[in-house]
């Protein structure tokens, strides 16, 4: 996790503003319609995953990272790779599924690649590191690293909904009048 965010407050609110409010804004701002997508893991997922990294942010005020691997440019630029190729997957994927492709051109798509990469890097170096130190025994504070797991379980669930139930419409989406519908 860069330095930076280092602090939970911090944290919590870089994921949740780039995550989140940067993507509810372009909507309005630039594509001048604002609409819900139907997909928990974006209502609700990215909250639990700010509330992740602002939890493993407070665990790192207490630990220092002892595992040289973790703080590798290789495996951070690894976890990008990983976190931009599933955001095209994605993508694609829903393209084939017959989404209209219209909707991969709005501002707001373009904008879901990097955001998701990026969201992908920062949650599995967090579990990596979180890992690590359950793996060494290292638990303390015991509340921060549950608050973490709860998190990171309840950002597993809204992914679930959206992909294993009924619960979310699985239809593509479609492009009329200019907007996504």
């Amino acid at each position: 996790m860069p330095e930076f965010m280092r602090d939970p407050l911090t944290a919590f609110a870089i994921v949740f503003v780039f995550g989140f409010v940067v993507t509810l804004l372009i909507r309005p701002v630039i594509e001048h319609h604002f609409y819900w997508t139907r997909w928990w893991s974006f209502r609700l997922g990215v909250f639990f995953a700010a509330t992740y990294c602002a939890f493993t942010a407070r665990f790192l005020q207490d630990h220092a990272i002892s595992h040289a691997w973790l703080i590798n440019f290789y495996l951070h630029a690894g976890l990008i790779l990983v976190g931009l190729a599933v955001a095209i997957f994605l993508e694609v994927d829903a393209n084939k599924k017959g989404r209209d492709s219209r909707i991969t051109a709005l501002a707001s798509n373009l904008y879901f690649v990097p955001g998701l990469s990026a969201l992908i890097w920062l949650t599995a170096w967090n579990s990596l590191v979180l890992g690590a130190f359950i793996i060494d025994g290292d638990t303390d504070p015991v509340w921060v690293l549950s608050g973490a797991l709860i998190s990171l379980i309840l950002l597993g669930a809204t992914v679930y909904v959206d992909n294993c139930t009924d619960w979310v419409d699985h239809t593509p989406e479609r492009y009329e009048d200019g907007k996504r519908v």
